[in-house]
């Protein structure tokens, strides 16, 4: 699965949660608002605007698994942005094995 289709299902599964733990209308169309736009965007946008606390006023709304939801969106980014220095890493050191020392 490719990183945008799995952001976009995280975002699906926020707005499931919204829709279930939010009873007060106006902010529960505040946040669907919001996360129907961060659909229509690509993967690295969404998760710019995640980790920018963009949802943060609006997690006292939810219950704990919607908390949880969100939580795993933020983690998102900060996982990839790991996973991409380890990549990194692991390319120098084996371009580093490969060069042969000249005498």
């Amino acid at each position: 699965m490719n990183d945008n289709k799995i952001v976009h299902r995280k975002l699906k599964d926020l707005r499931n949660w919204v829709e279930v733990d939010v009873a007060n209308t106006s902010v529960q169309e505040k946040l669907f608002l919001m996360i129907d736009s961060d659909t229509e965007k690509d993967s690295p946008a969404i998760l710019k605007g995640i980790s920018e606390s963009k949802y943060s006023p609006y997690e006292k709304y939810l219950s704990n698994m919607g908390k949880s939801q969100l939580y795993c969106l933020k983690m998102e980014r900060k996982l990839r942005t790991s996973a991409y220095v380890i990549l990194a890493a692991v390319k120098f050191k084996n371009k580093l094995k490969n060069t042969k020392i000249k005498d």
